[in-house]
C-alpha cells in the first residue's frame, strides 16, 4: 500500500468547513538517468513552493458555496493549485511538509485519471 492509499484510508486529521487536506508528494531527488536534481536547499524551496497534490480528506463544505454542478475534486484527485498554498501541517511524524491544509478556492484544477 502507497503512503497515499494509507492516508485516505485513515487521515491523520478531518479538515473543516471548506478546508482540504492535501498530501504532496516527495520531490523527486534524481533524474532517470541518476543526475542529482536537486541541492537540500533547492528541495526544501520546491517542497514548500509546490503547487500540486493529492486530495486526502474533505471537510463537509468544501466546494458547497461555489458549487454550481461544475466538476468538483473529490478524495484521491490530483489537483493543482497557486504556489506556496495553504499551511504545512506536521502530525503523526509526518514533518517533511507532505501534508498541507487548503480552502476549496484554492484549488485550480484536477488532473485529468
Amino acid at each position: 500500500m502507497t503512503k497515499l492509499q494509507e492516508l485516505i484510508e485513515n487521515p491523520p486529521l478531518r479538515p473543516t468547513l471548506n478546508n482540504i487536506l492535501l498530501f504532496v508528494p516527495p520531490v523527486e531527488e534524481t533524474s532517470d538517468g541518476g543526475i542529482v536534481l536537486y541541492t537540500e536547499k533547492e528541495k526544501d524551496r520546491e517542497k514548500k513552493g509546490s503547487a500540486h497534490g493529492y486530495v486526502v480528506a474533505m471537510g463537509p463544505n468544501a466546494f458547497e458555496q461555489m458549487y454550481d454542478g461544475s466538476v468538483q475534486a473529490s478524495v484521491g484527485d490530483h489537483v493543482f493549485t497557486g504556489r506556496y498554498p495553504g499551511d504545512i501541517v506536521s502530525v503523526d511524524g509526518m514533518d517533511d511538509g507532505s501534508l498541507r491544509i487548503i480552502v476549496d478556492e484554492e484549488v485550480r484544477a484536477i488532473w485529468p485519471k
